[in-house]
């Protein structure tokens, strides 16, 4: 659901479209209050919650008529750089548009001014199809389509295709125990790339989920949601270690390196 828009600005009227599916460069304001359904238990906004805000953005922007409406996400690429807590009360996002993407920055108000909490890239585009990449290893989990998870076009919005991927992940770190006990993990990059349109069924949607790389202090996930007949979206995310007491990362112990290696794709 689109949040209403408290204060937003078009860079320059009548803008050009461009044959990619751009626009000429502009840019776009949209704040948004963080309500307590954003936080999660580390009490920061929530990764998928900053692709909610991206998705709410470009919803106004296309209300605007500053996106080609025949064009929708094909890629979303999120880089997270601090957490964000309930004391911030406001997200801006400031949108640029270029040819076929739009690059939009997560800004905070604190003491020292405005400060980037996220980046978010969208790549512009027709949907494609995708080939299935899934071999041996790894986790299958069934996700049912709740109606609340479509949008005015009936369609799953990016934000609620990257929370299928998110607790397709959450599970298989749970069976792994990654994190241990009293330790904390956090999401520093995640991306999806979106196939056909994905739509209402009662019957579930399946994501494979595996591991693509285990670091010292970080493992990479990927995935991909379908089901019997084709592979509608794709995902890669990097989680890390994280030192709660400390505010900083923290290296992966040998006992969560061993457990999710079991997970890696052969």
């Amino acid at each position: 659901m689109a949040r209403r828009p408290i204060l937003k600005h078009r860079g320059r009227k009548g803008l050009v479209h461009c044959d990619a599916g751009g626009v000429t460069p502009s840019t776009h304001t949209y704040e948004i209050p963080i309500r307590w359904r954003d936080l999660d238990f580390l009490e920061h906004v929530t990764n998928v919650v900053y692709t909610e805000f991206a998705t709410d953005a470009l919803a106004v922007m296309r209300s605007e008529g500053m996106l080609r409406p025949e064009l929708s996400p094909v890629a979303m690429h999120v880089d997270y750089v601090r957490p964000v807590d309930l004391d911030h009360e406001m997200v801006r996002v400031v949108s640029t548009l270029g040819d076929g993407v739009v690059e939009q920055e997560m800004l905070t108000a604190g003491a020292e001014g405005e400060q980037i909490a996220a980046r978010v890239r969208t790549e512009l585009g027709s949907p494609g199809r995708f080939e299935r990449a899934w071999g041996r290893g790894g986790m299958a989990t069934s996700h049912v389509v709740r109606p609340s998870d479509i949008g005015p076009d009936r369609q799953i919005p990016p934000s609620g295709v990257f929370t299928f991927f998110q607790e397709a992940r959450a599970r298989l770190q749970r069976l792994a125990e990654v994190p241990e006990p009293s330790r904390h993990t956090v999401v520093v990059h995640s991306a999806c790339w979106f196939g056909e349109p994905l739509v209402w069924t009662p019957d579930p949607y399946t994501v494979r989920t595996w591991v693509e790389a285990v670091g010292s202090s970080s493992v990479t996930f990927a995935g991909e949601l379908g089901d019997a007949h084709a592979v509608y979206a794709r995902s890669r995310a990097v989680v890390a270690g994280f030192d709660r007491e400390l505010g900083s990362s923290r290296p992966l112990t040998a006992g969560e390196r061993g457990r999710i290696q079991a997970y890696v794709s052969r």
